[in-house]
């Protein structure tokens, strides 16, 4: 996936990406990483966008 990702923004030529979510989900991003939603449950987090 990270892959696919890197060859899409490279053939692009996008220099940046960004990521918004709300201020209360920053400390679960900063010591879990960004997941996939199906990664959610099984981290016991709620999925709900």
């Amino acid at each position: 996936m990270a892959a696919n990702i890197q060859q899409f923004v490279s053939e692009r030529g996008i220099k940046a990406l960004f990521h918004f979510t709300r201020e209360e989900n920053l400390a679960s991003i900063l010591s879990r990483g960004l997941l996939r939603r199906d990664q959610l449950p099984r981290e016991g987090l709620n999925n709900a966008a």
